[in-house]
C-alpha cells in the first residue's frame, strides 16, 4: 500500500471554480484563502488531518470566527474534496500516465498545431471577415504634401550657441593668499 505523503493531489478545473464560489460567498481575502484552502485541502485528501483541525487551521489562517471556518470547512468538504484527483507521486514518472491524468483532469487533448498552408488559409479567411483592422498611417509617414520639406533636425552648430565671454572674465585672478588645499611641494 502506498503511503499517505507520496500520494499527489491535482485540483481539477471544478475544484478551482468551487473554491472561487466559496472564496467570493464568504469574501475571504482572495490570494491568501486560495493558498490556505489549496494546501488544506490537498492534506485533507491524503488523510493526514481531521475536519476539526482543517476548521481550526482556516480560522487561525484566515483570520474568520469559528463559525465560518466551520461553513467553509464543510463546503471545502462537500464542494472540493469530491473533485479533487489522488494518484500515488511514482506513476507521475510514466509519461503515459502523466497524460492520461491530465486528460482526465483537463478534459480535451491539445488541438493539434495547424500546418503552415492551413494556418495561411486560417489568416485569410480572418482578414476577409474583418478581424484584422486596418492599419492607419502613422503619423511620423511622410505624406505628399511634406515631400520636399527638410524633416532632418537642424545641425548641432546651429542648435547650440557658444556663450560670448566679456574681456573681464577672460582674466586669471591670482590668488590671495597660500592654498590650503594643496600640499606644499618640497
Amino acid at each position: 500500500m502506498v503511503s499517505q505523503n507520496n500520494i499527489r493531489v491535482i485540483f481539477t478545473p471544478k475544484a478551482d471554480s468551487a473554491l472561487s464560489d466559496i472564496i467570493k460567498k464568504y469574501k475571504l481575502e482572495e490570494y491568501k484563502a486560495m493558498v490556505k484552502i489549496d494546501y488544506i485541502s490537498k492534506k485533507l485528501a491524503r488523510d493526514e488531518i481531521s475536519d476539526k483541525a482543517m476548521s481550526d487551521y482556516l480560522q487561525k489562517e484566515l483570520n474568520i470566527s469559528s463559525q465560518t471556518a466551520d461553513q467553509v470547512s464543510n463546503e471545502t468538504i462537500d464542494n472540493i474534496i469530491p473533485f479533487l484527483v489522488k494518484a500515488p507521486a511514482e506513476k507521475f514518472k510514466n509519461p503515459d500516465f502523466v497524460e492520461e491524468i491530465s486528460k482526465k483532469v483537463f478534459g480535451e487533448e491539445k488541438k493539434p498545431l495547424l500546418s503552415s498552408e492551413q494556418q495561411k488559409e486560417k489568416i485569410g479567411k480572418e482578414k476577409d471577415i474583418g478581424l484584422f483592422p486596418k492599419i492607419k498611417q502613422h503619423p511620423t509617414t511622410p505624406n505628399k504634401e511634406l515631400r520636399g520639406r527638410p524633416t532632418l533636425p537642424p545641425k548641432k552648430s546651429e542648435r547650440i550657441k557658444k556663450p560670448v565671454i566679456s574681456e573681464s572674465t577672460s582674466k586669471t585672478r591670482q590668488p590671495s593668499g597660500p592654498d590650503n588645499y594643496r600640499e606644499p611641494i618640497e
